[in-house]
């Protein structure tokens, strides 16, 4: 899910705007240093054979960041501005992820009520065939009627079928979506 990649972009450019900020603080440096040279300018192997310990030193810094040229400024504002397009991003992810599921729960529901219309409608088919067949015994109707009876009912039994599938369909797509709103943070 697109939502997911988000919002790992979202954390990482608020660990950026912590990282900037943190540039603003002193720090405070330990540092040690042993020297040891030779007096030889011309001779690299003399200067080695005469290598002499000179000093010991150790030392503080504390560094504050003055200035920089407003460089961490202008890249703190930067990142700011980029957090806050993603999460206008993210909104829009979300918002449009929250309109597919109440479309799909609308569409779930406007095919359940058709499926349940396609039974009923089914029943009375299947009901008119068999009085037709009646009919037809009677000589009230035509062959022709009764056989127009008979289509008609296969009719709505491929008209029940084609509306249990899509509603199958529905139900898959709805469980899917429901699953993976279970995934993005609201």
């Amino acid at each position: 899910i697109n939502a997911k990649n988000i919002i790992s972009k979202i954390n990482a450019k608020k660990s950026e705007i912590y990282l900037y900020e943190k540039e603003f603080l002193p720090t405070l440096d330990f540092y040690s240093k042993y020297d040891f040279y030779g007096y030889d300018s011309h001779s690299y192997r003399t200067s080695l054979s005469t290598l002499s310990k000179n000093s010991y030193k150790f030392g503080l810094v504390l560094s504050l960041n003055i200035f920089d040229g407003f460089k961490t400024t202008s890249l703190k504002r930067k990142t700011l501005l980029q957090l806050k397009q993603l999460q206008k991003q993210y909104e829009f992810e979300r918002d449009k992820f929250n309109y597919e599921i109440k479309t799909l729960k609308e569409n779930f529901k406007l095919e359940k009520s058709i499926f349940q219309n396609k039974t009923k409608s089914l029943k009375l088919a299947f009901e008119n065939t068999i009085n037709s067949t009646k009919l037809y015994k009677q000589g009230e109707i035509t062959k022709l009627d009764e056989i127009n009876k008979k289509i008609e009912n296969i009719y709505k039994q491929l008209e029940l079928q084609k509306s249990k599938e899509k509603l199958a369909y529905e139900s898959t797509k709805k469980l899917i979506l429901l699953e993976d709103e279970k995934c993005i943070v609201h």
